[in-house]
């Protein structure tokens, strides 16, 4: 039996599994298409993959970051999704060296339709009449078809997240500052469905490891159920104290359900009350309820 941060694991063919540990090593990339042609082959419905390509600004970030040479910086301007590409030359001799800086190109996305039609374009100008800044400007451009539909890594490691956050896997995060989770029993067959997804497209590892019931083990898992939970029920009582809306009482009450849902499917699993979480929970609710009557009231 090896032991890591007081969560115990098993060989395969030991009994008392209650779940798994779960970490990846991610590498190289994939196109939204792929990850999504994997996911439905793995028997996923379409509705159930939680990932879509980049943003378009972070499409475009990525492809004025990666357009650059030595010696060429980009600054945010001043509104978000807005970029400018300046080249630093040194000039000057000796002890009068100094830095000179020309812009090449800006890029921007921009949005019209207003914001409920969510519709965008880039626009990428040249700064000045150089060959080098409409070399650059083709460039983008051309990275940036490419990036619309490519998941690297983070996007990945995101996505893995939002899985494993979800009422599909409800999992927890046994680190602070994350790299290992814990799957229940009876989520683990469809999570390593999602670990061949990703090795299907070639980007990596997710890695699970049955944990046994040990008290230890045990202990770890309730100390991670409380710290997730008692975030969650402070995030929800913060947003209650100050100003409310419905859609943002609405998003307090999924949560609420979904916290609850996850507190019942953890006192099953490991042979615990939770009272004091549960005592939390009603605590939450009132508070909830309360902020709705006064919403309703100010709407009148």
């Amino acid at each position: 039996m090896a032991e890591r941060k007081d969560v115990f694991a098993m060989n395969e063919s030991a009994p008392g599994s209650m779940g798994a540990l779960t970490w990846w090593e991610l590498r190289g990339h994939t196109t939204i298409s792929s990850l999504a042609a994997a996911w439905e082959l793995e028997g996923f419905a379409p509705e159930e993959l939680m990932c879509e390509a980049p943003s378009t600004e972070r499409a475009l970030a990525r492809a004025t970051q990666h357009a650059m040479r030595e010696r060429q910086i980009r600054r945010p301007l001043g509104r978000r999704g807005a970029w400018e590409v300046i080249d630093e030359e040194v000039v000057g001799d000796g002890d009068d060296q100094t830095l000179e800086h020309s812009a090449l190109v800006r890029a921007s996305v921009e949005r019209f339709g207003g914001k409920a039609s969510g519709a965008k374009s880039v626009r990428v100008t040249v700064a000045n009449d150089s060959e080098e800044a409409a070399a650059m400007k083709e460039c983008i451009l051309e990275l940036l078809s490419r990036y619309e539909q490519q998941l690297v890594q983070r996007d990945l490691s995101d996505w893995l997240l939002r899985l494993l956050s979800s009422p599909r896997f409800r999992a927890l995060h046994l680190r602070q500052k994350g790299g290992f989770y814990f799957v229940p029993e009876d989520r683990v067959a469809a999570w390593e469905g999602v670990a061949k997804v990703v090795e299907v497209v070639g980007c990596g590892v997710v890695w699970t490891m049955p944990a046994a019931r040990a008290e230890r083990a045990v202990a770890a898992i309730l100390a991670a159920v409380r710290l997730e939970s008692e975030r969650a029920f402070a995030e929800m009582e913060d947003y209650l104290i100050g100003d409310v809306s419905t859609r943002g009482l609405n998003s307090v009450e999924r949560r609420l359900h979904e916290a609850r849902e996850k507190l019942r499917v953890y006192a099953n699993l490991l042979g615990s009350e939770l009272p004091e979480l549960t005592t939390r929970a009603a605590e939450v609710e009132g508070a909830l309820a309360a902020a709705k009557l006064l919403e309703e009231e100010g709407d009148v």
